[in-house]
């Protein structure tokens, strides 16, 4: 389930976690996880090949940070953008938390 950082759950829930708004948080097993260790862990839950994606942890996290920072820097350029949000598609609302 995903709840955006800037959301009334985010808010409730992890009151103490606002500096942590400028990275993607991932909670799994009571561990949270944020930056690069955030977006590793996810790819454990994907489909091959994108788990192979966790091979990257053997990366000292200085460095797996460094560029999980550029990335998220400059992920529109990267990835594009939508014109609608995810959240209003109805096939979708169930996997946010509001």
């Amino acid at each position: 389930k995903f709840a955006a950082l800037q959301s009334v759950y985010f808010q409730e829930h992890f009151p103490t976690l606002k500096d942590k708004r400028e990275s993607v948080l991932y909670l799994s097993d009571g561990i949270l996880y944020s930056k690069s260790d955030a977006a590793l862990q996810i790819t454990r839950e994907l489909k091959f090949p994108f788990y192979l994606l966790f091979f990257f942890k053997i990366i000292p996290r200085l460095i797996r940070d460094f560029f999980y920072q550029i990335i998220a820097k400059y992920r529109y350029f990267i990835f594009g953008t939508r014109s609608s949000c995810l959240i209003s598609i109805p096939n979708y609302t169930d996997r946010f938390l509001s």
